[in-house]
């Protein structure tokens, strides 16, 4: 498995703002480990410690139709405050069981003969 290079970050919180950003100039995530040697990222954001799981491989692209702009990406990471982490299962492992679930409800029924 090969690690994600261009990665979309999930934020526990609400930004009231939509565009591009220059992320890499104001976040930096560290390597670190927790529990039982899982690793993970840490970092600071607005004052507040944030933890994350190695980013989920998944591709997308993000579109935006005030100026159809495109932004692909290889990776989500959504990152948590660091008391939440352990034990939970994230937004985005449950988007994808979700989908999963959802091609079996409208897949055809074989009929059996």
């Amino acid at each position: 498995m090969t690690t994600p290079t261009k990665v979309c970050h999930v934020l526990p919180c609400s930004i009231d703002y939509q565009g591009m950003a220059p992320v890499h100039v104001y976040f930096h995530p560290t390597e670190t480990t927790i529990g039982s040697n899982e690793k993970a990222h840490q970092a600071q954001f607005r004052g507040r410690k944030l933890i994350a799981k190695p980013a989920t491989p998944l591709s997308g692209i993000v579109l935006s139709s005030a100026n159809s702009k495109k932004i692909q990406f290889d990776g989500i990471q959504e990152w948590h405050h660091e008391e939440t982490l352990v034990g939970t299962k994230s937004r985005v492992e449950a988007a994808l069981e979700w989908s999963t679930v959802a091609q079996a409800v409208h897949d055809d029924i074989p009929v059996e003969e």
